[in-house]
Formats: structure tokens, C-alpha cells, sequence
């Protein structure tokens, strides 16, 4: 920065000296510089070091004043001023110190030698590139043989075919014998095309390297967005289904939907229920609680609550009965994969009542104990 700003002081009191020393002239812009608009407050020291030669205009006519200035362009002012002994000049000279001249120094020798390093490379990037011309001029002289041979070969087919003396006949077997020379030539083909490939891998390696990106920076704690969301929390959330098989009944469905560590370690789930055998759908609440690891394959559970049965009434069939239970079950799931679980539990209950033929129990008992088995599958979600 101080070196820019070094060279920004210089540039102005070249910029004095030579009005001082030069004969009066217009500020007319030359033609090639474009886009510097009429009364900018750096139009008349644009047009004074493009006249001058420190700074001259792009290709297409532009001076582009708000792009920033490289090292190689700042070294190119640098020897356009010593060119025309800028430093040499008493208002340039009253304005360094000695510490000014020797920062200018060491950022001249720094140029010169970083000018130094990438010619030395440019050298040797064309001396590869002439050493890979002079192979593909190999690979066409060794292609146009080719060619040659594959014309020979394509004639003596055609007089093989042709002809129907022996004498033409034993001609075509001479020139059978060429074959040989053309396997040869491709197996050279092919080893020529494989060094032509190394010779433009190399070529490649041989471009100057890109700068490398700068690396993220890592915000600080205070800086991240309050999420609880993590990528490598297990799924808490579940719905699934399955069948069912009770004491008393044949089969029936149901179908489950909870949440695991709803409250600390404690879950919730619902299963509804349906048995086609008993005509009896009920529904049910749980609390559950898992053990073991969250991630293992194999995870069992317990859970406590109660539900509803619906079940055709014992006095009147025709009318639905409900009976009100307490259950307790217990369960193992097992991961089959990181989304899919499937199930196996076994589901005790207390009726509370005796209404409905859906209970199983005895007529003559007002209340009593029941059970059955689910298997099914749920996915994690």
C-alpha cells in the first residue's frame, strides 16, 4: 500500500514538474482513450500521462480508471518514470526521504525478480511447446506413411480380385508380404499417440497453477443460527402398520403413528385397530420408552396407557358397545434400514367393562384380562 501510495506521489509531482518544463498544450483526450466522460476530476491528469507515455490506454480504446492496478503494471510506470529521470527532478526529490527511496528500491529489485521468474518459465513453456510440435510432426510424416501403405495395400486387393493369371496372382502374394510393414507402422502409430499424450499432459502441468481460492473463514459461535436441527440425529417421528392376532380373535390390521424422546426419554404413539372377524375397531394411547443405543440395530420398548373397543353389544349385536382398558406392552424393533423398521410386540390389556363381544371375556364377567401379538413395519421419518 505505502508503495502505490509512493507511486501516487510521484505520478504528481512528475505531473508538476513537467507543466513546469513543457511548452502549454491542450487537454484534448487522445482518440483511443473512450471512457473517461468530459469534466471528471481526473480527466486532465488522465490525458497528461497518457501524452506523456507513463500510462497508455487498453486495446479497445479504454482506460478503465476504476480497475484496479496490478504489480506488473505498476512496474511498468516505475520504468517508464526512471526512463525519463523523474527522480532526478528537485520536486520530486523534496518530497521522498530516504526511507521512501529505499521502499521504492526494494519494491523495483521485488518486481524485477518476480519479471525475472515468470520469463524464465515462459521459457521453458515454449521450449516444451516446440519439442511437442516436433512430435506431431513426427505422428503426420509417420501418418502420411501410413496412408501410402494403406493406398498400396487397397491397389493390390483390387488386382487380386481382378486378375485371373497366376502371374497376377503370385504379384498379389508378393505384395501380401507389406502387411507385415503396415502391423509395424501401426504398432508405431499407437506408440507415437501415447507419447502425444504424455506431451500434452505435460503441457498441462506446465501452465502456471491457478491461485488458490482463499480458505472459509469459521464463524465464531456467536455467529451461527440458532438450529436444533442435526443432520445426524436419528429419526425421531414414525408411522406404519401391520397385522394384528389377539387370544380370542383371528387376525386383525392396525395402524401406528408416534414420536420417540418426546419428553426426555419418554415417547408417545397412537394405534388404531381393526378386526374384521370380531367386527371391533379400537384405539389405543401409549407412553413408551426405549432402551439402548438410539443407533443399534435391535431396540427394545415398553410403553403404558389405555384405549377404546368398539365391538357389537352382547344384549343387542346390532349396536355397537364400547368398552373402555388399561394396557401395558412390550416390544423389540429391529433397523432394517435407516428409514424402514419393522416391529414385533405383544399387548396386554384390563377391560374396565364387559359390554361388547369384542372383549373376549366370559358373559358373566363385568371386567377382565386380555391379549395379543402385532408385527408390522414403520417408517422413520
Amino acid at each position: 500500500m505505502r508503495t502505490v501510495l509512493l507511486t501516487l506521489a510521484l505520478l504528481g509531482s512528475f505531473a508538476q514538474a513537467q507543466s513546469g518544463t513543457s511548452q502549454p498544450s491542450t487537454t484534448k483526450t487522445p482518440e483511443a482513450i473512450v471512457d473517461v466522460p468530459a469534466g471528471h476530476w481526473a480527466r486532465a491528469g488522465v490525458d497528461l500521462l497518457v501524452r506523456k507515455g507513463l500510462i497508455l490506454g487498453y486495446p479497445d480504446g479504454t482506460f478503465r480508471g476504476n480497475q484496479a492496478i496490478s504489480r506488473y503494471e505498476a512496474a511498468t510506470i516505475f520504468a517508464r518514470l526512471l526512463a525519463q529521470n523523474v527522480f532526478q527532478l528537485p520536486s520530486v526529490q523534496s518530497q521522498l526521504t530516504v526511507a521512501d527511496l529505499d521502499v521504492l528500491a526494494k519494491a523495483v529489485q521485488e518486481l524485477a525478480l518476480q519479471i525475472t521468474t515468470v520469463n524464465t518459465r515462459l521459457t521453458d513453456v515454449v521450449g516444451d511447446v516446440d519439442r511437442i510440435r516436433e512430435r506431431l510432426g513426427l505422428v503426420e510424416r509417420t501418418l502420411q506413411q501410413v496412408v501410402q501403405v494403406a493406398a498400396t495395400k487397397t491397389e493390390v486387393e483390387a488386382v487380386a480380385a481382378s486378375s485371373a493369371t497366376k502371374a497376377e496372382l503370385s504379384a498379389v502374394q508378393n505384395a501380401a508380404a507389406q502387411k507385415a510393414d503396415v502391423a509395424a507402422l501401426e504398432a508405431r502409430i499407437a506408440a507415437l499417440e501415447q507419447e502425444n499424450k504424455a506431451a500434452k499432459a505435460a503441457l498441462e502441468q506446465a501452465k502456471p497453477a491457478p491461485a488458490p481460492a482463499p480458505a472459509p473463514s469459521t464463524p465464531a459461535p456467536a455467529d451461527l443460527p440458532n438450529v436444533t436441527f442435526r443432520p445426524d440425529v436419528p429419526a425421531q417421528t414414525f408411522a406404519g402398520g401391520g397385522v394384528s392376532k389377539s387370544l380370542q380373535d383371528g387376525l386383525a390390521y392396525h395402524a401406528v403413528v408416534g414420536r420417540n424422546n418426546l419428553i426426555g426419554d419418554m415417547g408417545l404413539r397412537a394405534t388404531a385397530e381393526y378386526s374384521a372377524a370380531a367386527k371391533a375397531y379400537s384405539l389405543q394411547l401409549n407412553a413408551t420408552r426405549a432402551f439402548g443405543s438410539t443407533d443399534g440395530l435391535f431396540q427394545p420398548y415398553v410403553g403404558l396407557g389405555g384405549g377404546l373397543l368398539v365391538s357389537p353389544g352382547r344384549t343387542a349385536p346390532a349396536s355397537g358397545q364400547a368398552d373402555g382398558y388399561l394396557n401395558v406392552l412390550g416390544g423389540v424393533k429391529y433397523a432394517f434400514t435407516e428409514t424402514l423398521s419393522i416391529f414385533a410386540e405383544v399387548d396386554g390389556r384390563y377391560y374396565l367393562s364387559n359390554k361388547g363381544t369384542g372383549t373376549g371375556l366370559a358373559t358373566d364377567s363385568s371386567r377382565g384380562i386380555g391379549a395379543g401379538v402385532r408385527l408390522g413395519a414403520h417408517l422413520n421419518f
